[in-house]
């Protein structure tokens, strides 16, 4: 999504995954001095990034909580990309390990699957 840092918080263009909204990846351009993100001649000067996930505070409350995060310079971009890589893979894979660990669902009306005795 696009967002803007300054109503939002979180960045320029944030990352949630299609399963779920716990997690996100949002990259927040940075700009020369002078210049901010309304001015349509602007070229960033990097890109800071980070990494979150909602966690539960002791109050009951939840809040994103950092797990990562860096700056990006423009000639190191790909580095950039690798980090959105990484986050997608542990997001995915946290996904998946999770639906593994799900009781199973199935409609009262038909007998459980398995072997029978």
């Amino acid at each position: 999504l696009e967002e803007d840092p300054e109503t939002f918080g979180a960045g320029h263009f944030v990352f949630y995954p299609a399963e779920h909204s716990r997690a996100r990846f949002a990259i927040e351009e940075q700009y020369a001095a002078g210049r901010d993100w309304s001015d349509p001649e602007r070229l960033p000067v990097s890109w800071l990034w980070r990494a979150e996930r909602i966690t539960r505070q002791a109050d009951g409350t939840h809040v994103w909580a950092l797990e990562r995060h860096g700056e990006t310079f423009p000639e190191d971009l790909a580095g950039l990309l690798v980090e959105v890589e990484k986050w997608t893979r542990k997001v995915r894979n946290q996904s998946s390990h999770a639906d593994a660990f799900q009781r199973p669902r199935r409609d009262a009306r038909t007998p459980p699957q398995g072997h029978v005795l």
